[in-house]
């Protein structure tokens, strides 16, 4: 079974979210419900959703966040704080289009080599909500992507240029 995914959130726990939205449910409105005081900020092909007060003192520096978005080549001077989702940028028509697959492998081989980033899968339901599947087996929601469930502090080894997307 293959599962769209239409955005990725970096938790700074090191949890690793791929949502999607239910139907007719616009983008900002999915992301929002995962990542507070919305803002967003495009990065060429792709397009970055963060809390838009860094002072807050209630959103947590999120290395994970600043390793992955680096690599992808938008770096942000005073790294992130809070969840980050990513998504596609919109299209000429104005419409946000789920993940496409290059664009899923790269963010799958960024995470990777981070190891200890728990990975869920936000679902719909019945009720037009998502939920998160704790530490169910989520291969078939989830293509070819394996991690350990345990969340740890990803290294900081930044390379020089972003991922070729």
């Amino acid at each position: 079974m293959s599962w769209q995914a239409d955005f990725l959130v970096l938790n700074p726990d090191g949890e690793v979210l791929y949502g999607s939205r239910n139907r007719d449910q616009e983008m900002r409105d999915a992301v929002r419900t995962h990542v507070p005081d919305l803002s967003t900020q495009g990065m060429g092909r792709l397009r970055a959703w963060f809390a838009d007060d860094f002072s807050n003192p209630d959103l947590l520096p999120n290395p994970l966040a600043d390793q992955v978005l680096a690599r992808l080549g938008y770096q942000l001077p005073t790294g992130w704080y809070g969840p980050v989702a990513v998504s596609m940028e919109e299209d000429g028509a104005g419409d946000i289009p789920p993940l496409d697959s290059k664009v899923r492998e790269t963010l799958d081989e960024l995470l990777a080599p981070l190891g200890g980033a728990t990975v869920h899968a936000a679902a719909h339901m019945a009720g037009g909500d998502s939920h998160v599947f704790g530490d169910s087996d989520i291969t078939q929601d989830i293509e070819s992507f394996s991690s350990p469930t345990e969340s740890v502090t990803p290294p900081f080894d930044v390379p020089d240029a972003g991922a070729d997307l």
